[in-house]
Parts: structure tokens; sequence; C-alpha cells
């Protein structure tokens, strides 16, 4: 029986370290394939007009930003969480696609070693993957952790400037939230003044309500990783639509209406 756990063991953390070691190879390949093909970090306040991310542009970074979250959360075992992520963290391909640059390794180390005292001393795995024990319970914040620091990063891209301090994101959070409750006009006299004329309203409100949720001080009410993708994809059909409709005849080319956003939210 001792020796079957044991070869259970050291299977079950032999797969776990190929995982890890899988995943530092996805990372740190595309960190070279951008650093060798004109890659640059994610700069969205440089001050000229002609510098500046397309709105479009910025809800793309948006996202690729979301499913780097989203794999580093559930595409390994254990899941990374809290890693403090920055905007100064991303890296821009040369199509404009985001990629997180680096990520908690020491914290990835730390959750190998929970693994293996969980596996040790029969605290369990789930069929899922996730440890049965309290590092499960933590887990459940430390992912609302990051969707925070991802709104963070959504607010900047809002605004177009970066965020340096607790109470600043506090004041720019209640503007995003009065802007919320009011007209178009409102809306866009909170985003970049460099791209204002260029965004839908109704792209601009799911980004900003995507935003203000990520921002909640409950980490209970902040939406999941799923959640918040769902929603930034959702504002950037809604915007891709606006544009074709602009660029043809809307006789000749009727744009359809775009699904509707997965999220009820309550403001």
């Amino acid at each position: 029986g001792i020796a079957i756990w044991s070869a259970h063991l050291d299977t079950a953390l032999s797969v776990t370290w190929m995982i890890r070691a899988s995943a530092e190879y996805f990372l740190f390949s595309n960190m070279y394939h951008m650093a060798h093909s004109g890659a640059g970090y994610l700069v969205i306040h440089q001050g000229h007009p002609r510098r500046s991310l397309a709105w479009t542009q910025r809800i793309a970074a948006a996202i690729g930003i979301a499913k780097g979250i989203q794999f580093l959360h559930t595409g390994i075992m254990p899941g990374v969480y809290s890693s403090n992520l920055k905007i100064t963290d991303i890296l821009l391909d040369q199509n404009f696609g985001a990629k997180i640059s680096s990520y908690n390794l020491p914290l990835l180390e730390k959750n190998m070693e929970q693994l293996r005292f969980s596996l040790q001393g029969g605290h369990g795995v789930s069929s899922s993957g996730s440890i049965t024990s309290s590092t499960g319970a933590r887990k459940k914040h430390d992912d609302r952790t990051d969707v925070h620091d991802f709104g963070v990063i959504l607010l900047e891209l809002i605004k177009g400037r970066p965020v340096k301090s607790e109470a600043q994101i506090e004041d720019l959070e209640d503007q995003l939230q009065g802007a919320l409750t009011a007209d178009d006009a409102a809306r866009r006299s909170v985003v970049d003044s460099r791209i204002k004329q260029t965004c839908l309203d109704l792209s601009v409100k799911t980004m900003m309500e995507v935003c203000v949720r990520c921002l909640r001080q409950d980490p209970a009410d902040r939406p999941s990783i799923e959640d918040v993708l769902w929603n930034l994809q959702y504002a950037e059909q809604v915007q891709d639509a606006w544009q074709g409709g602009e660029s043809q005849s809307s006789e000749d080319s009727p744009v359809s209406s775009p699904k509707p956003p997965r999220l009820a939210f309550k403001l």
C-alpha cells in the first residue's frame, strides 16, 4: 500500500512539474519572440495623440490580459493567484496583442510545496485539480485579488494615464461611477480625450461597468475573470459592429445586433 501511494505521489508531482515547465516555456518563449520582433511594453500615456492606442486596441489589449490571467488561474496546476499584476508587466507584440511578461514564480514555487504537502498529508486533490484544503479557500479570494489588479489596469486604459495611489484609484472610480448613471456626453468626458470621438457609447459603458465591478472593495462582489472576459468581448463586438456600420452604407450592409452581455451589472 505504501509503495503504491508513493508511486502515485511521484507520478502526480511529476505531471504537475511538467505542467509548470510547459507554462514557463510558453511564457518565456513568447517573451523571446516578442523581444526580437519589435514588441514593446504597453504604454498608453505618452501624451502624443499619434502614439496613443486607439479604443479598439485598448479593448484588444484588455482582452489579451484577461486571457493571460485566466490561463494562470486555470491553465496550470496549481493555479497562480495574487500576482500583483501591473500595467508595466504587459508587453505588446507587433500586432498590438497584449501578453503578460512575467508572473509570480516564487508564488508558484510556494503553491508546488502546498501541493506536495496536501498529497502527503491526505488533504487530497479534487478531480478538477484544485487542492481541497485551506489552499482552495484561499484561492477563492486570491483570484478576485487578481481581478482587482486587472481593474486598475482597465482604469488606466480608459483614462489614458497611470494610476499611482489608492486615493487616485478611488477618485477615478467615483468618476466612472457617476458617468455610468449619466448620459453619453458625461461618459465621453471621463475617457481619454484622445480617443473619445472614436468610441461607441455602449462599448465605453460596458468597459466602465467591468472596471467598476473589478474595483469593488469586497472580493465577493467582484466578477470572475471569465465574466470579465465575456463582457470585454461584448464591448469589442459592439465597437466593431459600429465601426463597420460607419464605413458602409446602412442600406447596403446593415449591422446585425450583437448578443447581450453576460452580466447584469448592479451599480
